[in-house]
């Protein structure tokens, strides 16, 4: 659903910006449990509020709608969930593999 879409790229741009529900809420004139409400899906904002949200947060309506940014932060958060139960030693053995992998990738031109 795109308003499920839209809902999480906000949330999750609100969050990259280091912005509470309330903050983002008080600047944008709206409440904050309309806010969630939007970042959940379950109300859709009117054209007006969602470009005071994004000029606030600096995104274009693009970005709100993209299923690209949905689907990188979670792989983004899966990758962290597996490194959460690692030890240091552990995440930095994880983090010289992927080096070698990137490099790899990148000196040989391989495309994935």
């Amino acid at each position: 659903m795109p308003f499920e879409i839209m809902g999480e790229n906000l949330r999750n741009y609100r969050k990259k910006q280091n912005y509470t529900q309330e903050q983002l809420a008080e600047k944008a004139e709206i409440s904050a449990v309309f806010l969630s409400q939007i970042e959940n899906g379950k109300k859709i904002p009117s054209l007006e509020t969602l470009a005071k949200i994004t000029k606030i947060l600096d995104i274009s309506m693009e970005q709100v709608f993209s299923e690209r940014q949905t689907k990188q932060t979670n792989i983004d958060k899966r990758f962290m969930q597996l490194l959460q139960k690692r030890s240091d030693t552990e995440k930095l053995f994880i983090f010289d593999i992927a080096e070698n992998i990137l490099s790899k990738i990148s000196n040989e031109k391989i495309t994935l």
